[in-house]
């Protein structure tokens, strides 16, 4: 197909690049004159003109064209920066058939030129009669409305977009910018139209990966890439980058660049990676930390507490008099290293018992409990402790208690705890074991006259290795502390009360209901 361009002004180059580009064989004239002589000489199915031309205006030229070769018809588009209906009129009566607007838009171009393809090669007969679209200037009004109407919706979308947009021609230079993208970038439309993107925001060290980018988009492929570009006062900025091409026909003329701000979101992604790194890092400095820790635990329980034993088992039987008699001071020294090496005991014993609280090996064996009769037991196990520190108990249990399905070793172990606490601290003065049940939950309670716990103490008298007060009676700091992990592993909460000079009530609280405590898989556990 043979195209005539007579066009003198800053489309030409555009027009002749989408002609080729589907396929048209093209002919310039830059007058007039040269135009006529060229249609003269050979038929053009095809003439775009000029509304202007340096000898002649191109409503002019299309008369004399469809004069000047009698049984020849060809399609006449005039390149026009109105469309009002007198000049739609004028042109009409030139004998003109379709007309493109400046400024010349991409998308509209290819509209048009493939209209024109349509009705030459479907129609050609509809150029001679009535029907031509020239004769019709309601039609061209129309269209020319409708396409102004979807040119002003996507100029809105171009400028409203959130992203940076910017149409880049096929030498990589910037032919439109939208206002997010000068704004993102630091530069006006008039500093950065016709300089080449690389030169404007592409640092030097990302030129090769931006040429490729733009290669693959203008040989027709969608690329979407997070990198780097370059602000105007020099400033690095992540984005995440879609290039697009820019199609007329079967080919790309350009591409689109979208650019989002991606820095904050980058910076929060190596954030994490490197909260990430520390947690791993820690992570592992806490597995060996534990690994040693497992390792001083069975230390402790082979190479001390054995010995330990075995020194108390011999202070037993020279204090029994089995190995012969001893004078009153040999005695008294005996019996002193014996409550010493018993006290040791006592802390090798509360560290393991912790140590397999941690670790979630401590050894649950549930059954029904009268829990009526365990605080009896405890009773005389805890009463020559509290005589010798000037206090009595008594037992308050309500009658008629439901069993309870616990551990009943883990459950002496914490009211031993309590009761013993209460009898060192009690200062003589009575001390109270209670049970009951309360809205399905067994309370148990361990109440002292005592010394008190001060507020700000409260919270640290659950700790490890904690000993609150100003009386000391020796222990290891664990008691409190392993019995509340204790509790929780039986499904249940101590807590506790207390004033300064006025006692401390501790209180132990279970699910009272039977088999409601303890599940199978706590059943299952061994040491």
């Amino acid at each position: 197909m043979r195209a005539l361009l007579a066009v003198d002004s800053a489309e030409r180059s555009q027009l002749h690049a989408a002609l080729l580009q589907r396929g048209w064989r093209v002919s310039s004239a830059g007058t007039a004159v040269e135009a006529l002589e060229l249609y003269g000489a050979a038929p053009y199915p095809l003439v775009i003109v000029s509304h202007e031309l340096p000898d002649s205006n191109g409503l002019a030229l299309c008369r004399a064209i469809r004069g000047s070769a009698p049984g020849r018809s060809a399609y006449l588009v005039i390149i026009h920066p109105t469309a009002v209906p007198e000049r739609v009129r004028a042109m009409a009566e030139a004998g003109i058939d379709d007309f493109v607007a400046t400024p010349v838009a991409p998308s509209v171009l290819a509209m048009r030129l493939a209209l024109a393809e349509y009705r030459l090669a479907d129609h050609p007969g509809a150029l001679d009669g009535d029907d031509r679209l020239g004769l019709n200037p309601e039609r061209i009004v129309k269209l020319e409305h409708a396409l102004r109407v979807r040119e002003a919706s996507l100029e809105e979308l171009f400028q409203s977009a959130p992203e940076g947009i910017v149409v880049v021609t096929e030498d990589d230079r910037v032919g439109r910018m939208n206002d997010e993208f000068a704004r993102m970038f630091g530069y006006m439309p008039q500093e950065a139209l016709g300089r080449t993107v690389d030169e404007l925001i592409v640092p030097l060290e990302q030129r090769s990966e931006a040429r490729e980018v733009m290669r693959r988009a203008i040989n027709g492929e969608r690329v979407m890439v997070e990198t780097v570009r370059r602000h105007r006062d020099g400033r690095l900025i992540e984005v995440s980058l879609l290039a697009t091409p820019i199609r007329v026909g079967n080919g790309a003329v350009g591409a689109y660049g979208i650019y989002r701000d991606i820095t904050e979101r980058k910076a929060q992604e190596r954030a994490l990676a490197e909260s990430e790194a520390r947690y791993r890092a820690r992570s592992a400095e806490l597995e060996e930390a534990m690994q040693a820790r497992s390792k001083l635990y069975t230390t402790m329980n082979h190479e001390l507490r054995t010995p330990i034993s075995a020194i108390m088992l011999y202070q037993e039987l020279l204090l029994s008099g089995v190995m012969g008699g001893l004078a009153p001071e040999q005695t008294r020294a005996l019996e002193d290293s014996h409550i010493a090496a018993q006290q040791l005991l006592e802390l090798v014993n509360d560290i393991l018992d912790l140590s397999k609280i941690e670790a979630g090996k401590i050894g649950l064996r549930p059954e029904p409990v009268q829990v009526g009769r365990v605080l009896t037991d405890l009773l005389a196990t805890v009463l020559p402790l509290a005589h010798r520190f000037g206090s009595d108990v008594r037992l308050e249990i309500a009658e008629e208690l439901p069993p309870l399905m616990t551990d009943p070793q883990r459950l002496r172990q914490i009211l031993l705890n309590l009761a013993s606490n209460a009898a060192k601290f009690g200062q003589g003065h009575p001390i109270v074991l209670r049970c009951r049940v309360v809205d399905e939950e067994m309370v148990i309670e361990v109440q002292d006259q005592g010394i008190g716990i001060a507020d700000d103490e409260l919270t640290r008298i659950f700790d490890d290795f904690v000993q609150v007060g100003t009386l000391q009676h020796g222990g290891t700091g664990l008691g409190l502390a392993i019995s509340k992990r204790l509790a929780t592993l039986l499904h249940g909460r101590l807590e506790v009360e207390s004033a300064l000079g006025e006692g401390s009530l501790f209180r132990l609280v279970l699910p009272a209901r039977l088999g409601t405590t303890l599940g199978a898989a706590e059943a299952a556990m061994v040491n």
